[in-house]
């Protein structure tokens, strides 16, 4: 059983096309555990976005996420993620994101590795987030 925590932020530009925010900042921690064959990923995240232009609603928001891989053979990696935010962005309700993934690593040079990542997601919300009909 290996275990492992990590408390990290990041900060980024957002250009939506919206003009809502500049700039994305994320706050984030995680715990991590391996049980047999299986990495599980715990996390809490928090979005912020400090310059929003915010009339109608709080874009700032919390998301729980909990995932878990496997390797189902030498360097490919499967993995499925369930992340889940109370209030999402804009305040639309309850957002949900179903998500699984599959990693190849292609080559490694000592700390460094060349990978090939797809990833198939779909996301569930109480509104509609984008206007879309």
């Amino acid at each position: 059983m290996v275990k492992s925590g990590s408390l990290c932020k990041r900060l980024s530009r957002v250009d939506g096309g919206h003009n809502i925010a500049d700039i994305e900042l994320d706050l984030y921690a995680g715990y991590t555990r391996t049980i047999g064959s299986f990495d599980f990923d715990f996390s809490i995240l928090y979005y912020i976005y400090p310059d929003a232009y915010d009339p109608d609603g709080e874009f700032n928001y919390w998301e729980l996420k909990v995932g878990a891989n496997l390797e189902v053979y030498k360097d490919t990696t499967m993995g499925l993620s369930v992340s889940y935010a109370p209030e999402y962005s804009g305040e639309v309700g309850e957002n949900w994101i179903v998500e699984a993934t599959i990693d190849r690593t292609l080559s490694k040079t000592g700390r460094f590795s060349t990978s090939l990542t797809g990833s198939l997601g779909c996301q569930y919300a109480d509104e509609d987030l984008y206007d879309f009909d």
